[in-house]
């Protein structure tokens, strides 16, 4: 069934709206049973898997907007192993439940690096030789149960509503700590490469300077230490022609 969303979109953009029940509107509630009618009939096209799944994400967004339900004040660390809902997304963007690795905790909010176990992610995993950097593998290793991808080219912030479940923290052992330590450099020299760049830079000037000025200092201690030793001969023979 068509929906004006023309129509919809005049409505949400009219602030005398947001104290009016949507139910009291006929254009609103005709609306909502044609993308009622709409939803059963996509979902007949829909394979067993792929409904079950959609059905849990959007009984959790139903689910998250009870007030008790609400997580704004739990808090997360980094490299925090999460399970989070991702919604119900367009296509190439990530949908429904996946696992993930919490970078930092914004109040309300997460930055978090999702995985994912398709075959084709873990075909061309960083590590490989044909394969893409934003795919890493992870493992038992580094605290999972199995062997997903990180998908650091879809990496995002979510809020906390959307988290289901906390189960370890890749930081915990020295393989994952390493892992978890890679994966921001890696997100920084790609996704700010000129600032990455220039950075490094510096700090390779600044060292190099150093190394300069290490060597200029040995050079004058060199050169201190062979005045002493002019001074303590004069200093010597002074004394011998004081007899």
């Amino acid at each position: 069934m068509n929906i004006d969303t023309n129509q919809l979109k005049n409505i949400s953009l009219d602030d005398t709206n947001k104290s009016v029940n949507a139910y009291d509107d006929s254009v609103v509630l005709s609306s909502y049973l044609k993308l009622l009618s709409n939803a059963v009939f996509c979902g007949s096209f829909f394979k067993k898997n792929e409904l079950a799944l959609f059905i849990n994400s959007l009984q959790h967004w139903f689910d998250s907007r009870n007030p008790i339900n609400h997580k704004r004040n739990e808090k997360y660390k980094p490299g925090d192993i999460i399970e989070f809902e991702c919604g119900i997304n367009y296509s190439n963007e990530l949908s429904y439940r996946h696992c993930g690795i919490v970078l930092e905790d914004f109040d309300w909010m997460v930055f978090v690096v999702p995985t994912t176990t398709g075959q084709n992610r873990i075909n061309k995993t960083s590590e490989k030789t044909d394969g893409i950097w934003y795919n890493v593998l992870v493992g038992e290793n580094d605290g999972f149960d199995h062997d997903c991808v990180l998908l650091l080219n879809n990496s995002k912030m979510v809020s906390k509503s959307r988290i289901i479940s906390k189960f370890g923290n890749i930081t915990k052992n020295p393989d994952g700590d390493k892992k978890f330590y890679d994966i921001k450099i890696s997100l920084m020299s790609h996704l700010f490469n000129k600032q990455y760049n220039d950075l490094n830079s510096q700090i390779i000037k600044l060292k190099t300077d150093l190394e300069n000025r290490d060597r200029e200092n040995e050079q004058l201690q060199a050169q201190i230490k062979k005045q002493k030793g002019k001074i303590d001969f004069l200093y010597k023979k002074i004394a011998y022609l004081q007899k």
